[in-house]
């Protein structure tokens, strides 16, 4: 998997980033992939999140949709049926 990060010119990004940030950004109803990239530019929590990285809208969008869609989807089922059962 992580081979596949390896082919860009400027460097890859870590799953683990991305996800927190996919993550974050569904939980604040941002759900378009230049909108996360927009606030991982000017929003201090997303930037925190991302540790200053600034991956663009195309990264996001590719890792969600072709490499973690189904890893994403069984993650944030998890974090909701953990929040409904603080709540």
């Amino acid at each position: 998997m992580r081979r596949s990060y390896a082919r860009s010119s400027r460097g890859s990004y870590h799953p683990k980033m991305l996800t927190k940030v996919i993550i974050y950004a569904y939980a604040q109803r941002i759900y378009s992939s230049r909108q996360i990239a927009k606030s991982v530019r000017e929003n201090i929590i997303f930037m925190w999140i991302a540790g200053r990285q600034r991956p663009d809208f195309r990264t996001i969008n590719r890792f969600r949709s072709e490499r973690m869609k189904e890893v994403l989807e069984k993650i944030f089922t998890a974090v909701l049926q953990f929040y409904w059962k603080r709540t």
